[in-house]
């Protein structure tokens, strides 16, 4: 019969390898459960910058710093271990 102390590492390692997608526009970005909550948190505090070229007689570049909270294009998806663990080992796509 298998003890408790030596299942319970076994499942717990199993909870810590589901994985975070969190998407932001066009890109994915694969992270830790935590640190996708950190990162969630940080970005919500965070304000937009955005430099506008004008187009007008003067020309010039205006700059812009303002607040929208979580940004359009933004969520967030759990990945299983399983799946994880086979897209690494698929590694980077070949563009043909």
């Amino acid at each position: 019969m298998l003890s408790h102390r030596l299942v319970r590492p076994y499942i717990l390692r199993g909870l810590s390898m589901r994985k975070v997608c969190v998407t932001i526009g066009y890109k994915r970005y694969v992270m830790e459960m935590e640190d996708a909550m950190q990162f969630t948190a940080l970005l919500a505090n965070s304000e937009v910058y955005e430099q506008v070229s004008r187009r007008d007689a003067e020309g010039g570049v205006t700059h812009h710093v303002y607040d929208i909270g979580l940004a359009e294009g933004f969520s967030m998806n759990l990945i299983s271990g399983s799946l994880y663990q086979m897209a690494k080992l698929a590694g980077k796509p070949v563009k043909s």
